[in-house]
């Protein structure tokens, strides 16, 4: 079998969450109807251990908020122990994480990440519909001392500066290991042309971040996706700034769509609880049914319009980073 150029793979194992966020779709990341579907256990297995076959080491465990899906222990503990995947990832915005800490913990869990985008407490329930800031401040710095923790902050088009300088300083002084920085995608009906609301926020904190840093680089993730500016602040935290601004990865199936260009473009492959494979957050057209009876075939198909991926870049004075 050829050697396959594999995209990040992120299992979206419920649609269900407790929050809900202002920019979020309904039901979370790949769904834009929430029906409260949990994916079968034996589905996830299944599909993990063809990925892994392929060549695949990394995952992340996604949805809605995973910490709801019945199976999420058991299925790290098979991650990491039968198919000793190097690293696993769980995405939550629950304070539900914390009955599960000793658990995640012995399971192998690699990194725990966090959505988190203020520290302001009037602001953070505005966003999140929920009232539980104090404790979910608790729980990440409990969590901290125990996992390799992120934050992830999306910057709204009316968050601060200071904010954002607030969320640094919470980051270092509690030890989390990273903070990234994504910026607003307004795309929330899925009918509309997507639009990147870029903030010039993310210029200001260039300059400042550039002051600080014992220096960056850029990065894909998963080696596609936006270019991403990585700061490291010190040999414990690091700055990730994710700017749609400046380009994207495509495939064959793109230049067809009429989102294209577009703020998804070629990323990860997403595996949904509606049992479908997901290559695009915008076209519902990027979804294939499982085909159980040959799941690693189907796969390989999948695989192959990531084979001849391009990048297709957008110059932006502001942005102020040479690729090349």
């Amino acid at each position: 079998m050829e050697k396959l150029n594999l995209p990040q793979l992120r299992m979206l194992v419920t649609d269900y969450c407790d929050s809900n966020c202002i920019y979020c779709r309904p039901g979370g990341e790949g769904n834009l109807m929430c029906r409260h579907l949990n994916m079968d256990y034996a589905t996830a297995t299944e599909v993990a251990a063809a990925y892994y076959k392929l060549g695949g080491n990394s995952v992340k465990i996604s949805g809605g908020d995973p910490v709801f899906w019945g199976h999420l222990i058991e299925y790290i503990e098979y991650l990491k122990r039968q198919l000793q995947f190097n690293h696993v990832e769980l995405i939550t915005r629950s304070v539900k994480i914390r009955e599960l800490i000793e658990e995640l913990n012995y399971a192998g869990l690699d990194v725990l990440n966090f959505s988190f985008d203020t520290l302001i407490e009037n602001r953070y329930s505005i966003i999140t519909r929920k009232n539980d800031f104090s404790l979910f401040k608790e729980v990440i710095c409990e969590c901290a001392k125990i996992f390799y923790c992120k934050i992830n902050t999306v910057i709204l088009p009316d968050t601060s500066e200071t904010e954002i300088l607030s969320m640094i300083s919470f980051c270092i002084e509690n030890g989390v290991r990273e903070l990234k920085l994504l910026d607003y995608i307004d795309d929330i009906n899925g009918e509309k042309q997507s639009e990147v609301v870029s903030s010039s926020l993310f210029d200001v904190l260039y300059q400042y971040l550039d002051s600080i840093a014992q220096e960056y680089k850029i990065e894909f993730q998963g080696g596609l996706g936006h270019p991403m500016r990585v700061y490291k602040i010190s040999d414990s935290f690091k700055v990730i700034c994710k700017d749609a601004r400046r380009g994207a990865w495509y495939c064959d199936l793109c230049l067809n769509c009429s989102h294209y260009p577009c703020h998804d473009a070629l990323m990860a492959l997403r595996v949904t609880p509606s049992n479908s494979f997901q290559l695009c957050l915008l076209n519902n057209k990027m979804h294939w049914k499982f085909d159980s009876s040959n799941m690693e075939d189907q796969l390989v198909s999948i695989m192959k319009h990531y084979q001849h991926a391009f990048f297709e870049e957008k110059y932006d004075e502001n942005y102020c980073v040479n690729l090349s």
